[in-house]
């Protein structure tokens, strides 16, 4: 048996990284295992977010989000 070649990526083949700000959100649904946000983002257009329902519930911490909000909005 031999032993298969580890290749790397080309990095020139990947999508650019896409950076975007939900600025409002007017739209939430969950559906087939997703979480999908709909709103506005910082230009005032058209802006939808979808993304693994499963991913989210284990990434998001509610409470410390909490705690940062809480504290920002006491800081301003």
């Amino acid at each position: 048996m031999t032993k298969k070649k580890e290749t790397k990526p080309d990095l020139n083949m990947l999508p650019e990284t896409i950076h975007k700000r939900l600025h409002y959100i007017n739209t939430m649904y969950c559906l087939d295992g997703d979480m999908t946000l709909c709103g506005k983002d910082e230009y005032g257009k058209d802006f939808t977010l979808s993304i693994d329902l499963y991913e989210a519930i284990n990434w998001i911490d509610r409470e410390e989000l909490k705690k940062k909000l809480i504290k920002h909005i006491k800081e301003n």
